[in-house]
C-alpha cells in the first residue's frame, strides 16, 4: 500500500518523490520503540537516506544544540511533535528536489552526498520564490511564490544545518566550490524553462486563477449573522459547549489559545517543559500555586478569579495570555460571563485527578478539554443549526475569530461615531474607514496580530458592505446584543 501510494504522488507530480515515514509504536523491539517518535526518510527507489536520516535521529532527539552553530553532544532535550515533523518534511521537499531531473537538468537525479550550497542557495531557493517548485503549480500551473518567512526561510535553514552536521560527521564535503556566477545562472535559467515544460499542455493554456489551497483571507469569510449565531448556541444543549463558544466569541483568542490560557486560579499548576525553557517569561520549574494578577508573568493564562468576578464593578476583566510565538497579549472578558463559568465549575464540573485540576475545561471523558473537541463540537453544531436554517453556515472554529473582529471593528465604530453626534447606520464608505484607522490598532492588539494589516483586512471587509453596522453601541453591548442575554445561564 505505501509504495502504491508513493507511485500515485509520482505520477500526480510527475517526478520521483521521497517519503517520509514513522516507526510502528507497536514494535516489538525496545529500542525501536524509543525512536518511533523520530522520522526517517525514504527515497522513491526504496533508499534509506542515510545522510539525512542521522540528522534527523540526532536533530529530533536533541543530540544538536543550533542556536549557536552545529555542536554535539549537548544535554539532551525533547522537541515537540510539530518540530519533528516540520524537520522532517523540511528535509524531505529538499530530497523529492534533488531526485527530479527537471530542477536540474545539467545535472540529473543528484545524489544528497553531491548537493552543493551553490543549488540550495541559487537553484533551490530560485524556484520555490518563483513557484515553480509548489503544490500550487503543479496543480494549475499557476507560478505564486511561496511564503518566504514561514516557508522558504525554514526550508533553507533546516538543510544548510543539516548539511554543515554531515560535513561536521565527515559524511559529505561542504561546501563545494562554487562554479562561476555566469555558469550558474544559465543553469537556472534551463531547469525553470524545464519544470514549465514538464506541466501538460492543459496546464499551460489555463489563465492564472486564485491561488491553490492557501488560507483565505479573512475579507472571503462573512461573519456569521445574529440569527446564525443564536441557532448555534440554540444547538448546544451542555452549558460547557455554550461556554467555551461564548468565551470563543468574546475575547477573539485563537483556537490553541483558548484550550491552554483557561487555568484555574488556586490550583497547583506545573508548566509545559517548553514553557519552563522560557528565558522570558520565567516559570517555576516545579508546580506552584495558580492566582489571578494580571501584574505577575508566571500568572500569564490564569482566568479571574471568582471574588474578582462576583465583586467587581468592572463590564469587562482583563486577562493575560501567550498566544502565537510566545507573545502576551491582554484580553477582555465581560464579567457575567466569568460569572456563568465560575457556576460552572461549582456546580458542574466533573471532579478530575490532580494533574489536571489546574484546567478549567474538562471533556466528556474527564480529561482536559482539546482544540479538537472545541472543533468537533463546535461543527455538531453548525449541522444541527443548518438543517433548523434551512440554509449552509460557513462556520469553522476561526470564523468565530473573524465574527469577534468585525463585531468588535463595528462596535468601536459606532462607539466614535455616537461620540461625533452621527448616526452609525448612516456613515458613508469614507466615514467607516476614518473611524476604522482608530479602531484597527486596539482591535490588532486584541487578536495578538503582528502585523497591522492582517487587521485592516476586516475593516475593508466592513467598508464593502459585507457586515454593514448593524450595532448602535460599544463593542461588549454589541456583542451581547448578537447571542442574547448570557446572564441567565
Amino acid at each position: 500500500m505505501r509504495k502504491a501510494a508513493r507511485r500515485q504522488q509520482r505520477a500526480a507530480l510527475g517526478t520521483a518523490v521521497a517519503s517520509l515515514h514513522w516507526v510502528n509504536p507497536r514494535t516489538r523491539s525496545p529500542f525501536l520503540r524509543s525512536i518511533a517518535h523520530i522520522p526517517y526518510i525514504m527515497g522513491d527507489d526504496d533508499e534509506y537516506v542515510d545522510g539525512f536520516n542521522f540528522y534527523l535521529q540526532a536533530r529530533c532527539s536533541g543530540q544538536i544544540q543550533l542556536s549557536k552553530g552545529i555542536d554535539n553532544n549537548v544535554a539532551t532535550y525533547r522537541l515537540s511533535e510539530n518540530s519533528i515533523r516540520a524537520i522532517g518534511y523540511n528535509l524531505t521537499n529538499f530530497t523529492t528536489w534533488l531526485y527530479c531531473e527537471e530542477c536540474h537538468p545539467d545535472l540529473g537525479v543528484i545524489h544528497w552526498t553531491d548537493a552543493a550550497l551553490w543549488l540550495v542557495d541559487d537553484v533551490y531557493h530560485e524556484h520555490m520564490k518563483q513557484g515553480v517548485w509548489a503544490q500550487e503549480f503543479r496543480a494549475t500551473g499557476n507560478e505564486f511564490s511561496l511564503n518566504s518567512p514561514t516557508t522558504m526561510k525554514s526550508r533553507l535553514k533546516e538543510i544548510r544545518r543539516c548539511y554543515q552536521w554531515m560535513a561536521a560527521e565527515n559524511l559529505v564535503e561542504w561546501p563545494k566550490p562554487r562554479p562561476p556566477l555566469y555558469s550558474r545562472q544559465k543553469s537556472l535559467k534551463r531547469s525553470v524553462a524545464a519544470l514549465r515544460a514538464s506541466l501538460p499542455e492543459e496546464l499551460r493554456q489555463l489563465d492564472i486563477e486564485p491561488k491553490f489551497h492557501r488560507r483565505q483571507d479573512p475579507g472571503d469569510w462573512s461573519p456569521l449573522t445574529p440569527k446564525e449565531l443564536r441557532e448555534i448556541l440554540a444547538q448546544m444543549k451542555a452549558q460547557l459547549r455554550v461556554l467555551v463558544t461564548l468565551l470563543y466569541l468574546w475575547t477573539g483568542m485563537r483556537l490553541q489559545e483558548l484550550v491552554s490560557n483557561t487555568l484555574v486560579p488556586g490550583k497547583m499548576h506545573l508548566r509545559s517543559e517548553s514553557e519552563r525553557r522560557l528565558a522570558s517569561p520565567r516559570f517555576p520549574k516545579k508546580a506552584y500555586q495558580l492566582r489571578y494578577d494580571i501584574n505577575d508573568a508566571t500568572m500569564i493564562g490564569v482566568l479571574p478569579d471568582e471574588e474578582t468576578s462576583f465583586s467587581s464593578d468592572d463590564y469587562m476583566l482583563p486577562m493575560k495570555i501567550m498566544g502565537k510565538g510566545r507573545k502576551i497579549r491582554t484580553i477582555y472578558i465581560p464579567a457575567y460571563l466569568m460569572r456563568a463559568i465560575w457556576r460552572y465549575f461549582v456546580l458542574e464540573r466533573p471532579e478530575v485527578s490532580s494533574a489536571i485540576s489546574s484546567a478549567m475545561f474538562i471533556n466528556e471523558r474527564s480529561a482536559r478539554l482539546t482544540a479538537r473537541n472545541v472543533s468537533y463540537l463546535i461543527n455538531e453544531a453548525r449541522k444541527q443549526a443548518e438543517k433548523e436554517l434551512g440554509h449552509a453556515i460557513q462556520l469553522t472554529p476561526h470564523v468565530l475569530r473573524h465574527t469577534f473582529a468585525c463585531l468588535a471593528l463595528e462596535g468601536i465604530i459606532a462607539g466614535r461615531a455616537l461620540e461625533d453626534g452621527h448616526d452609525p447606520t448612516t456613515l458613508s464608505f469614507d466615514q467607516i474607514e476614518r473611524y476604522g484607522i482608530e479602531s484597527t490598532a486596539i482591535v490588532q492588539e486584541w487578536l495578538g496580530h503582528a502585523l497591522i494589516k492582517d487587521t485592516t483586512r476586516y475593516l475593508r471587509q466592513l467598508r464593502l458592505g459585507r457586515a454593514g453596522l448593524r450595532y448602535l453601541e460599544f463593542f461588549t453591548n454589541a456583542v451581547q446584543e448578537v447571542v442574547g442575554d448570557a446572564t441567565t445561564f
